[in-house]
């Protein structure tokens, strides 16, 4: 299962796999979410936004409903969204942390490219 960008196998070796809930999605512990929106905006990547999941006592994961999205703002250049949408993202990660309940919890991150953003913008026109 591939991230973009790679992620660093310090970050990456802590990964979850959500496989089991039949998403091909990576799940990270608060802490490490906050790094990888780190890593996502130094590599020039943005964040459309992510999802918390639980990870039970007998190892299955569970959506918990609670998400996060980082919307198009007209005008705004890509440099702009990547700076916002990591810090939007990494409040979202904060604040939604409090409210998860229930198991281990996990964040899933949805990482952007230029291209799709750029398209995405096209699409809003």
């Amino acid at each position: 299962m591939g991230f973009e960008p790679e992620l660093p196998p310090e970050i990456a070796d802590r990964a979850v796999s959500l496989d089991d809930a039949h998403v091909a999605e990576l799940g990270f512990s608060p802490t490490d979410a906050v790094d990888v929106l780190a890593h996502i905006a130094d590599k020039g990547f943005g964040v459309w936004g992510g999802d918390v999941w639980a990870e039970m006592a007998d190892g299955r994961h569970l959506p918990t409903h609670l998400r996060w999205s980082v919307g198009l703002v007209p005008d705004e250049t890509w440099e702009a969204f990547v700076t916002r949408s990591s810090k939007e993202s990494v409040a979202a990660v904060e604040r939604l942390s409090k409210l998860a309940t229930g198991g281990r919890m996990l964040v899933a991150v949805t990482s952007c490219k230029r291209g799709d953003w750029e398209l995405a913008r096209l699409r809003r026109r």
